[in-house]
């Protein structure tokens, strides 16, 4: 069992299946007739049953101790369980639940699993790990400008007239709406349009008395005179022109390029020094597959392994600590000469 499970051609296997898996789950789609719904289901079914047998197979040859100590390992077993219990669930009970269709999702987390033979995808895994720290205070700074015009946006803005781009959906009358329209707006969604209707100044002065409640007149429209402001109607009109370009056009400049693009160029500043890691002689990479194949002949973590195992140790390492990359006719020789120095 141990040799099955740590051959590289039973991990080929597996991931071969888990994109089986995600393909399957890729087929589903709305209105669709029930026999193929069902078979779709019980396909997805054999799956989850095939990675129960890897999680199983890996408990045995490695241990429970030492399986459960790669993360990775532990991930899978993780969505293994929620996917028997959504396959539980779903055969003995007819009530469609919404969350049976969380579980359901949860199997597609294992495509995450790829990262682990993917040499370019677990580079840039590691250096989003590895720009955290840096990203928390960006985003701490970016969090507080955000804070500064939401609130400044309520006090200009926050009585501007509804219209195409200014709607109850999508407004600064009060905290919540303004800092989920200004993340709108540091998208570059549609934030010239809602600052052209900040900027409006005719018919934005709503009655909310008398017989035309609710119509908007114009600033200096006749039916004003004599009506008290915020008893009789409310000017929706913009509190200045130009000052709301301005604000639109700075937050733009300092949120949506200056914050944002800082953000890429931490990722990009870390991602160069993994890949200058990566470059030295001996990498991390080298140093994690040198952990997995000595774990794979000590597998009851002693720290030693006989000096007959030693050859074997290096067959299966790249260089520059193995002679993996050596044609297997040239690996003796080679082999003696790494020895005998």
């Amino acid at each position: 069992v141990f040799r099955v499970c740590t051959a590289p051609e039973f991990d080929a296997a597996v991931m071969a299946l888990i994109l089986v898996n995600v393909l399957v789950m890729s087929m589903s789609y709305a209105g669709e007739s029930a026999p193929w719904a069902d078979g779709l289901f019980w396909t997805n079914a054999v799956l989850t049953f095939v990675f129960t047998l890897e999680v199983i197979g890996k408990n045995v040859a490695l241990g429970p101790r030492a399986y459960l100590e790669d993360a990775w390992n532990r991930f899978d077993i993780s969505v293994v369980f929620l996917s028997i219990v959504g396959f539980v669930i779903t055969v003995s009970t007819t009530t469609k639940a919404s969350y049976l269709a969380l579980l359901r999702i949860f199997r597609v987390a294992r495509a995450f699993r790829l990262i682990k033979r993917a040499k370019g995808l677990r580079t840039l895994l590691h250096t989003l790990v590895f720009s955290l720290p840096a990203l928390r205070n960006v985003g701490s700074v970016l969090l507080l400008f955000f804070f500064i015009f939401a609130v400044m946006a309520m006090n200009l803005f926050g009585r501007i007239k509804m219209q195409d781009n200014v709607t109850r959906h999508a407004n600064f009358n009060d905290f919540p709406s303004a800092m989920l329209l200004l993340f709108r707006m540091a998208t570059g969604e549609s934030w010239n349009g809602i600052m052209h209707d900040c900027t409006i100044e005719r018919a934005c002065v709503e009655l909310i008395t008398g017989d035309l409640a609710g119509t908007f007149l114009d600033t200096d429209a006749a039916a004003l005179s004599g009506l008290v402001e915020e008893v009789d109607f409310v000017d929706r009109c913009t509190p200045s022109r130009v000052g709301t370009v301005a604000f639109f056009c700075i937050f733009e400049l300092l949120c949506a390029f200056v914050m944002l693009n800082l953000v890429i160029a931490v990722i990009l500043d870390n991602f160069g020094e993994y890949n200058k890691q990566e470059a030295l002689p001996v990498s991390e990479s080298d140093f994690g597959q040198f952990a997995y194949e000595w774990g794979k002949l000590d597998r009851f973590s002693s720290y030693y392994i006989q000096i007959t195992e030693f050859p074997t140790l290096l067959k299966r390492l790249n260089a520059p600590l193995g002679l993996k990359a050596i044609p297997s006719d040239l690996q003796r020789r080679a082999l003696s000469k790494f020895l005998l120095g």
